[in-house]
């Protein structure tokens, strides 16, 4: 019997690694690399939406809203911008585009 435990690849590890083109699991062990994405990938994907809205790509743009608010949880983030990206923001920018004033 193995003495470590036997970690399974989940749907969120493979869109990562299809994303990133690097490795969820490493030697048997979750890569610090996927914890970080999964902690801040949030923060990308909301703004890839601001970027796409800009653009006028707004189908695009919340798709990337929608996924950011399905992995943001209670986090809040207002480094970026001076937006402060929570879930309110993020519903918010699902009725409304984003523009810069």
């Amino acid at each position: 019997m193995s003495e470590f435990p036997i970690i399974k690849k989940t749907p969120e590890m493979e869109e990562y690694e299809e994303e990133t083109g690097k490795l969820a699991l490493w030697k048997g062990k979750v890569s610090k690399d996927f914890e970080k994405w999964k902690e801040w990938g949030y923060v990308a994907t909301t703004l890839q939406g601001i970027m796409l809205d800009l653009l006028g790509k707004r189908d695009k743009a919340i798709a990337c809203y929608q996924k950011a608010l399905k992995t943001i949880g209670n986090r809040s983030n207002d480094m970026f911008f001076d937006i402060d990206i929570n879930k309110e923001w993020l519903e918010k920018r699902l009725k409304t585009p984003f523009k810069w004033d």
